[in-house]
């Protein structure tokens, strides 16, 4: 079952690895404040975690796909990578003040 804010965290990654890239002159405080609680969820996971949740994010054009490809290109089993994922989704939200 999806959460509520999945698509919202969903945006607040793909924002921070968007802005990791390319860091943006001027920033929003929202997206200030997001790009922060993703950074700092982030370096509270383990290095293979956190490179796996950057492989969803990026990669594909939703969740779903980001999933699948992360999947293929590291063998590790489907159930386990939405574990993390689901994970992360729910500090990040809890950090955020979306529960």
């Amino acid at each position: 079952m999806r959460n509520y804010y999945s698509d919202y965290v969903g945006h607040m990654m793909r924002q921070y690895l968007k802005l990791k890239e390319s860091p943006a002159e001027e920033l929003s405080e929202t997206t200030t404040i997001n790009i922060d609680i993703c950074e700092t969820a982030l370096k509270r996971l383990p290095d293979i975690e956190r490179r796996l949740l950057e492989s969803v994010y990026s990669s594909g054009k939703n969740l779903k796909e980001g999933i699948a490809v992360t999947v293929e290109e590291t063998g590790l089993r489907e159930r386990t990578l939405w574990a993390i994922v689901k994970n992360f989704e729910k500090e990040v939200a809890d950090e955020r003040g979306l529960t």
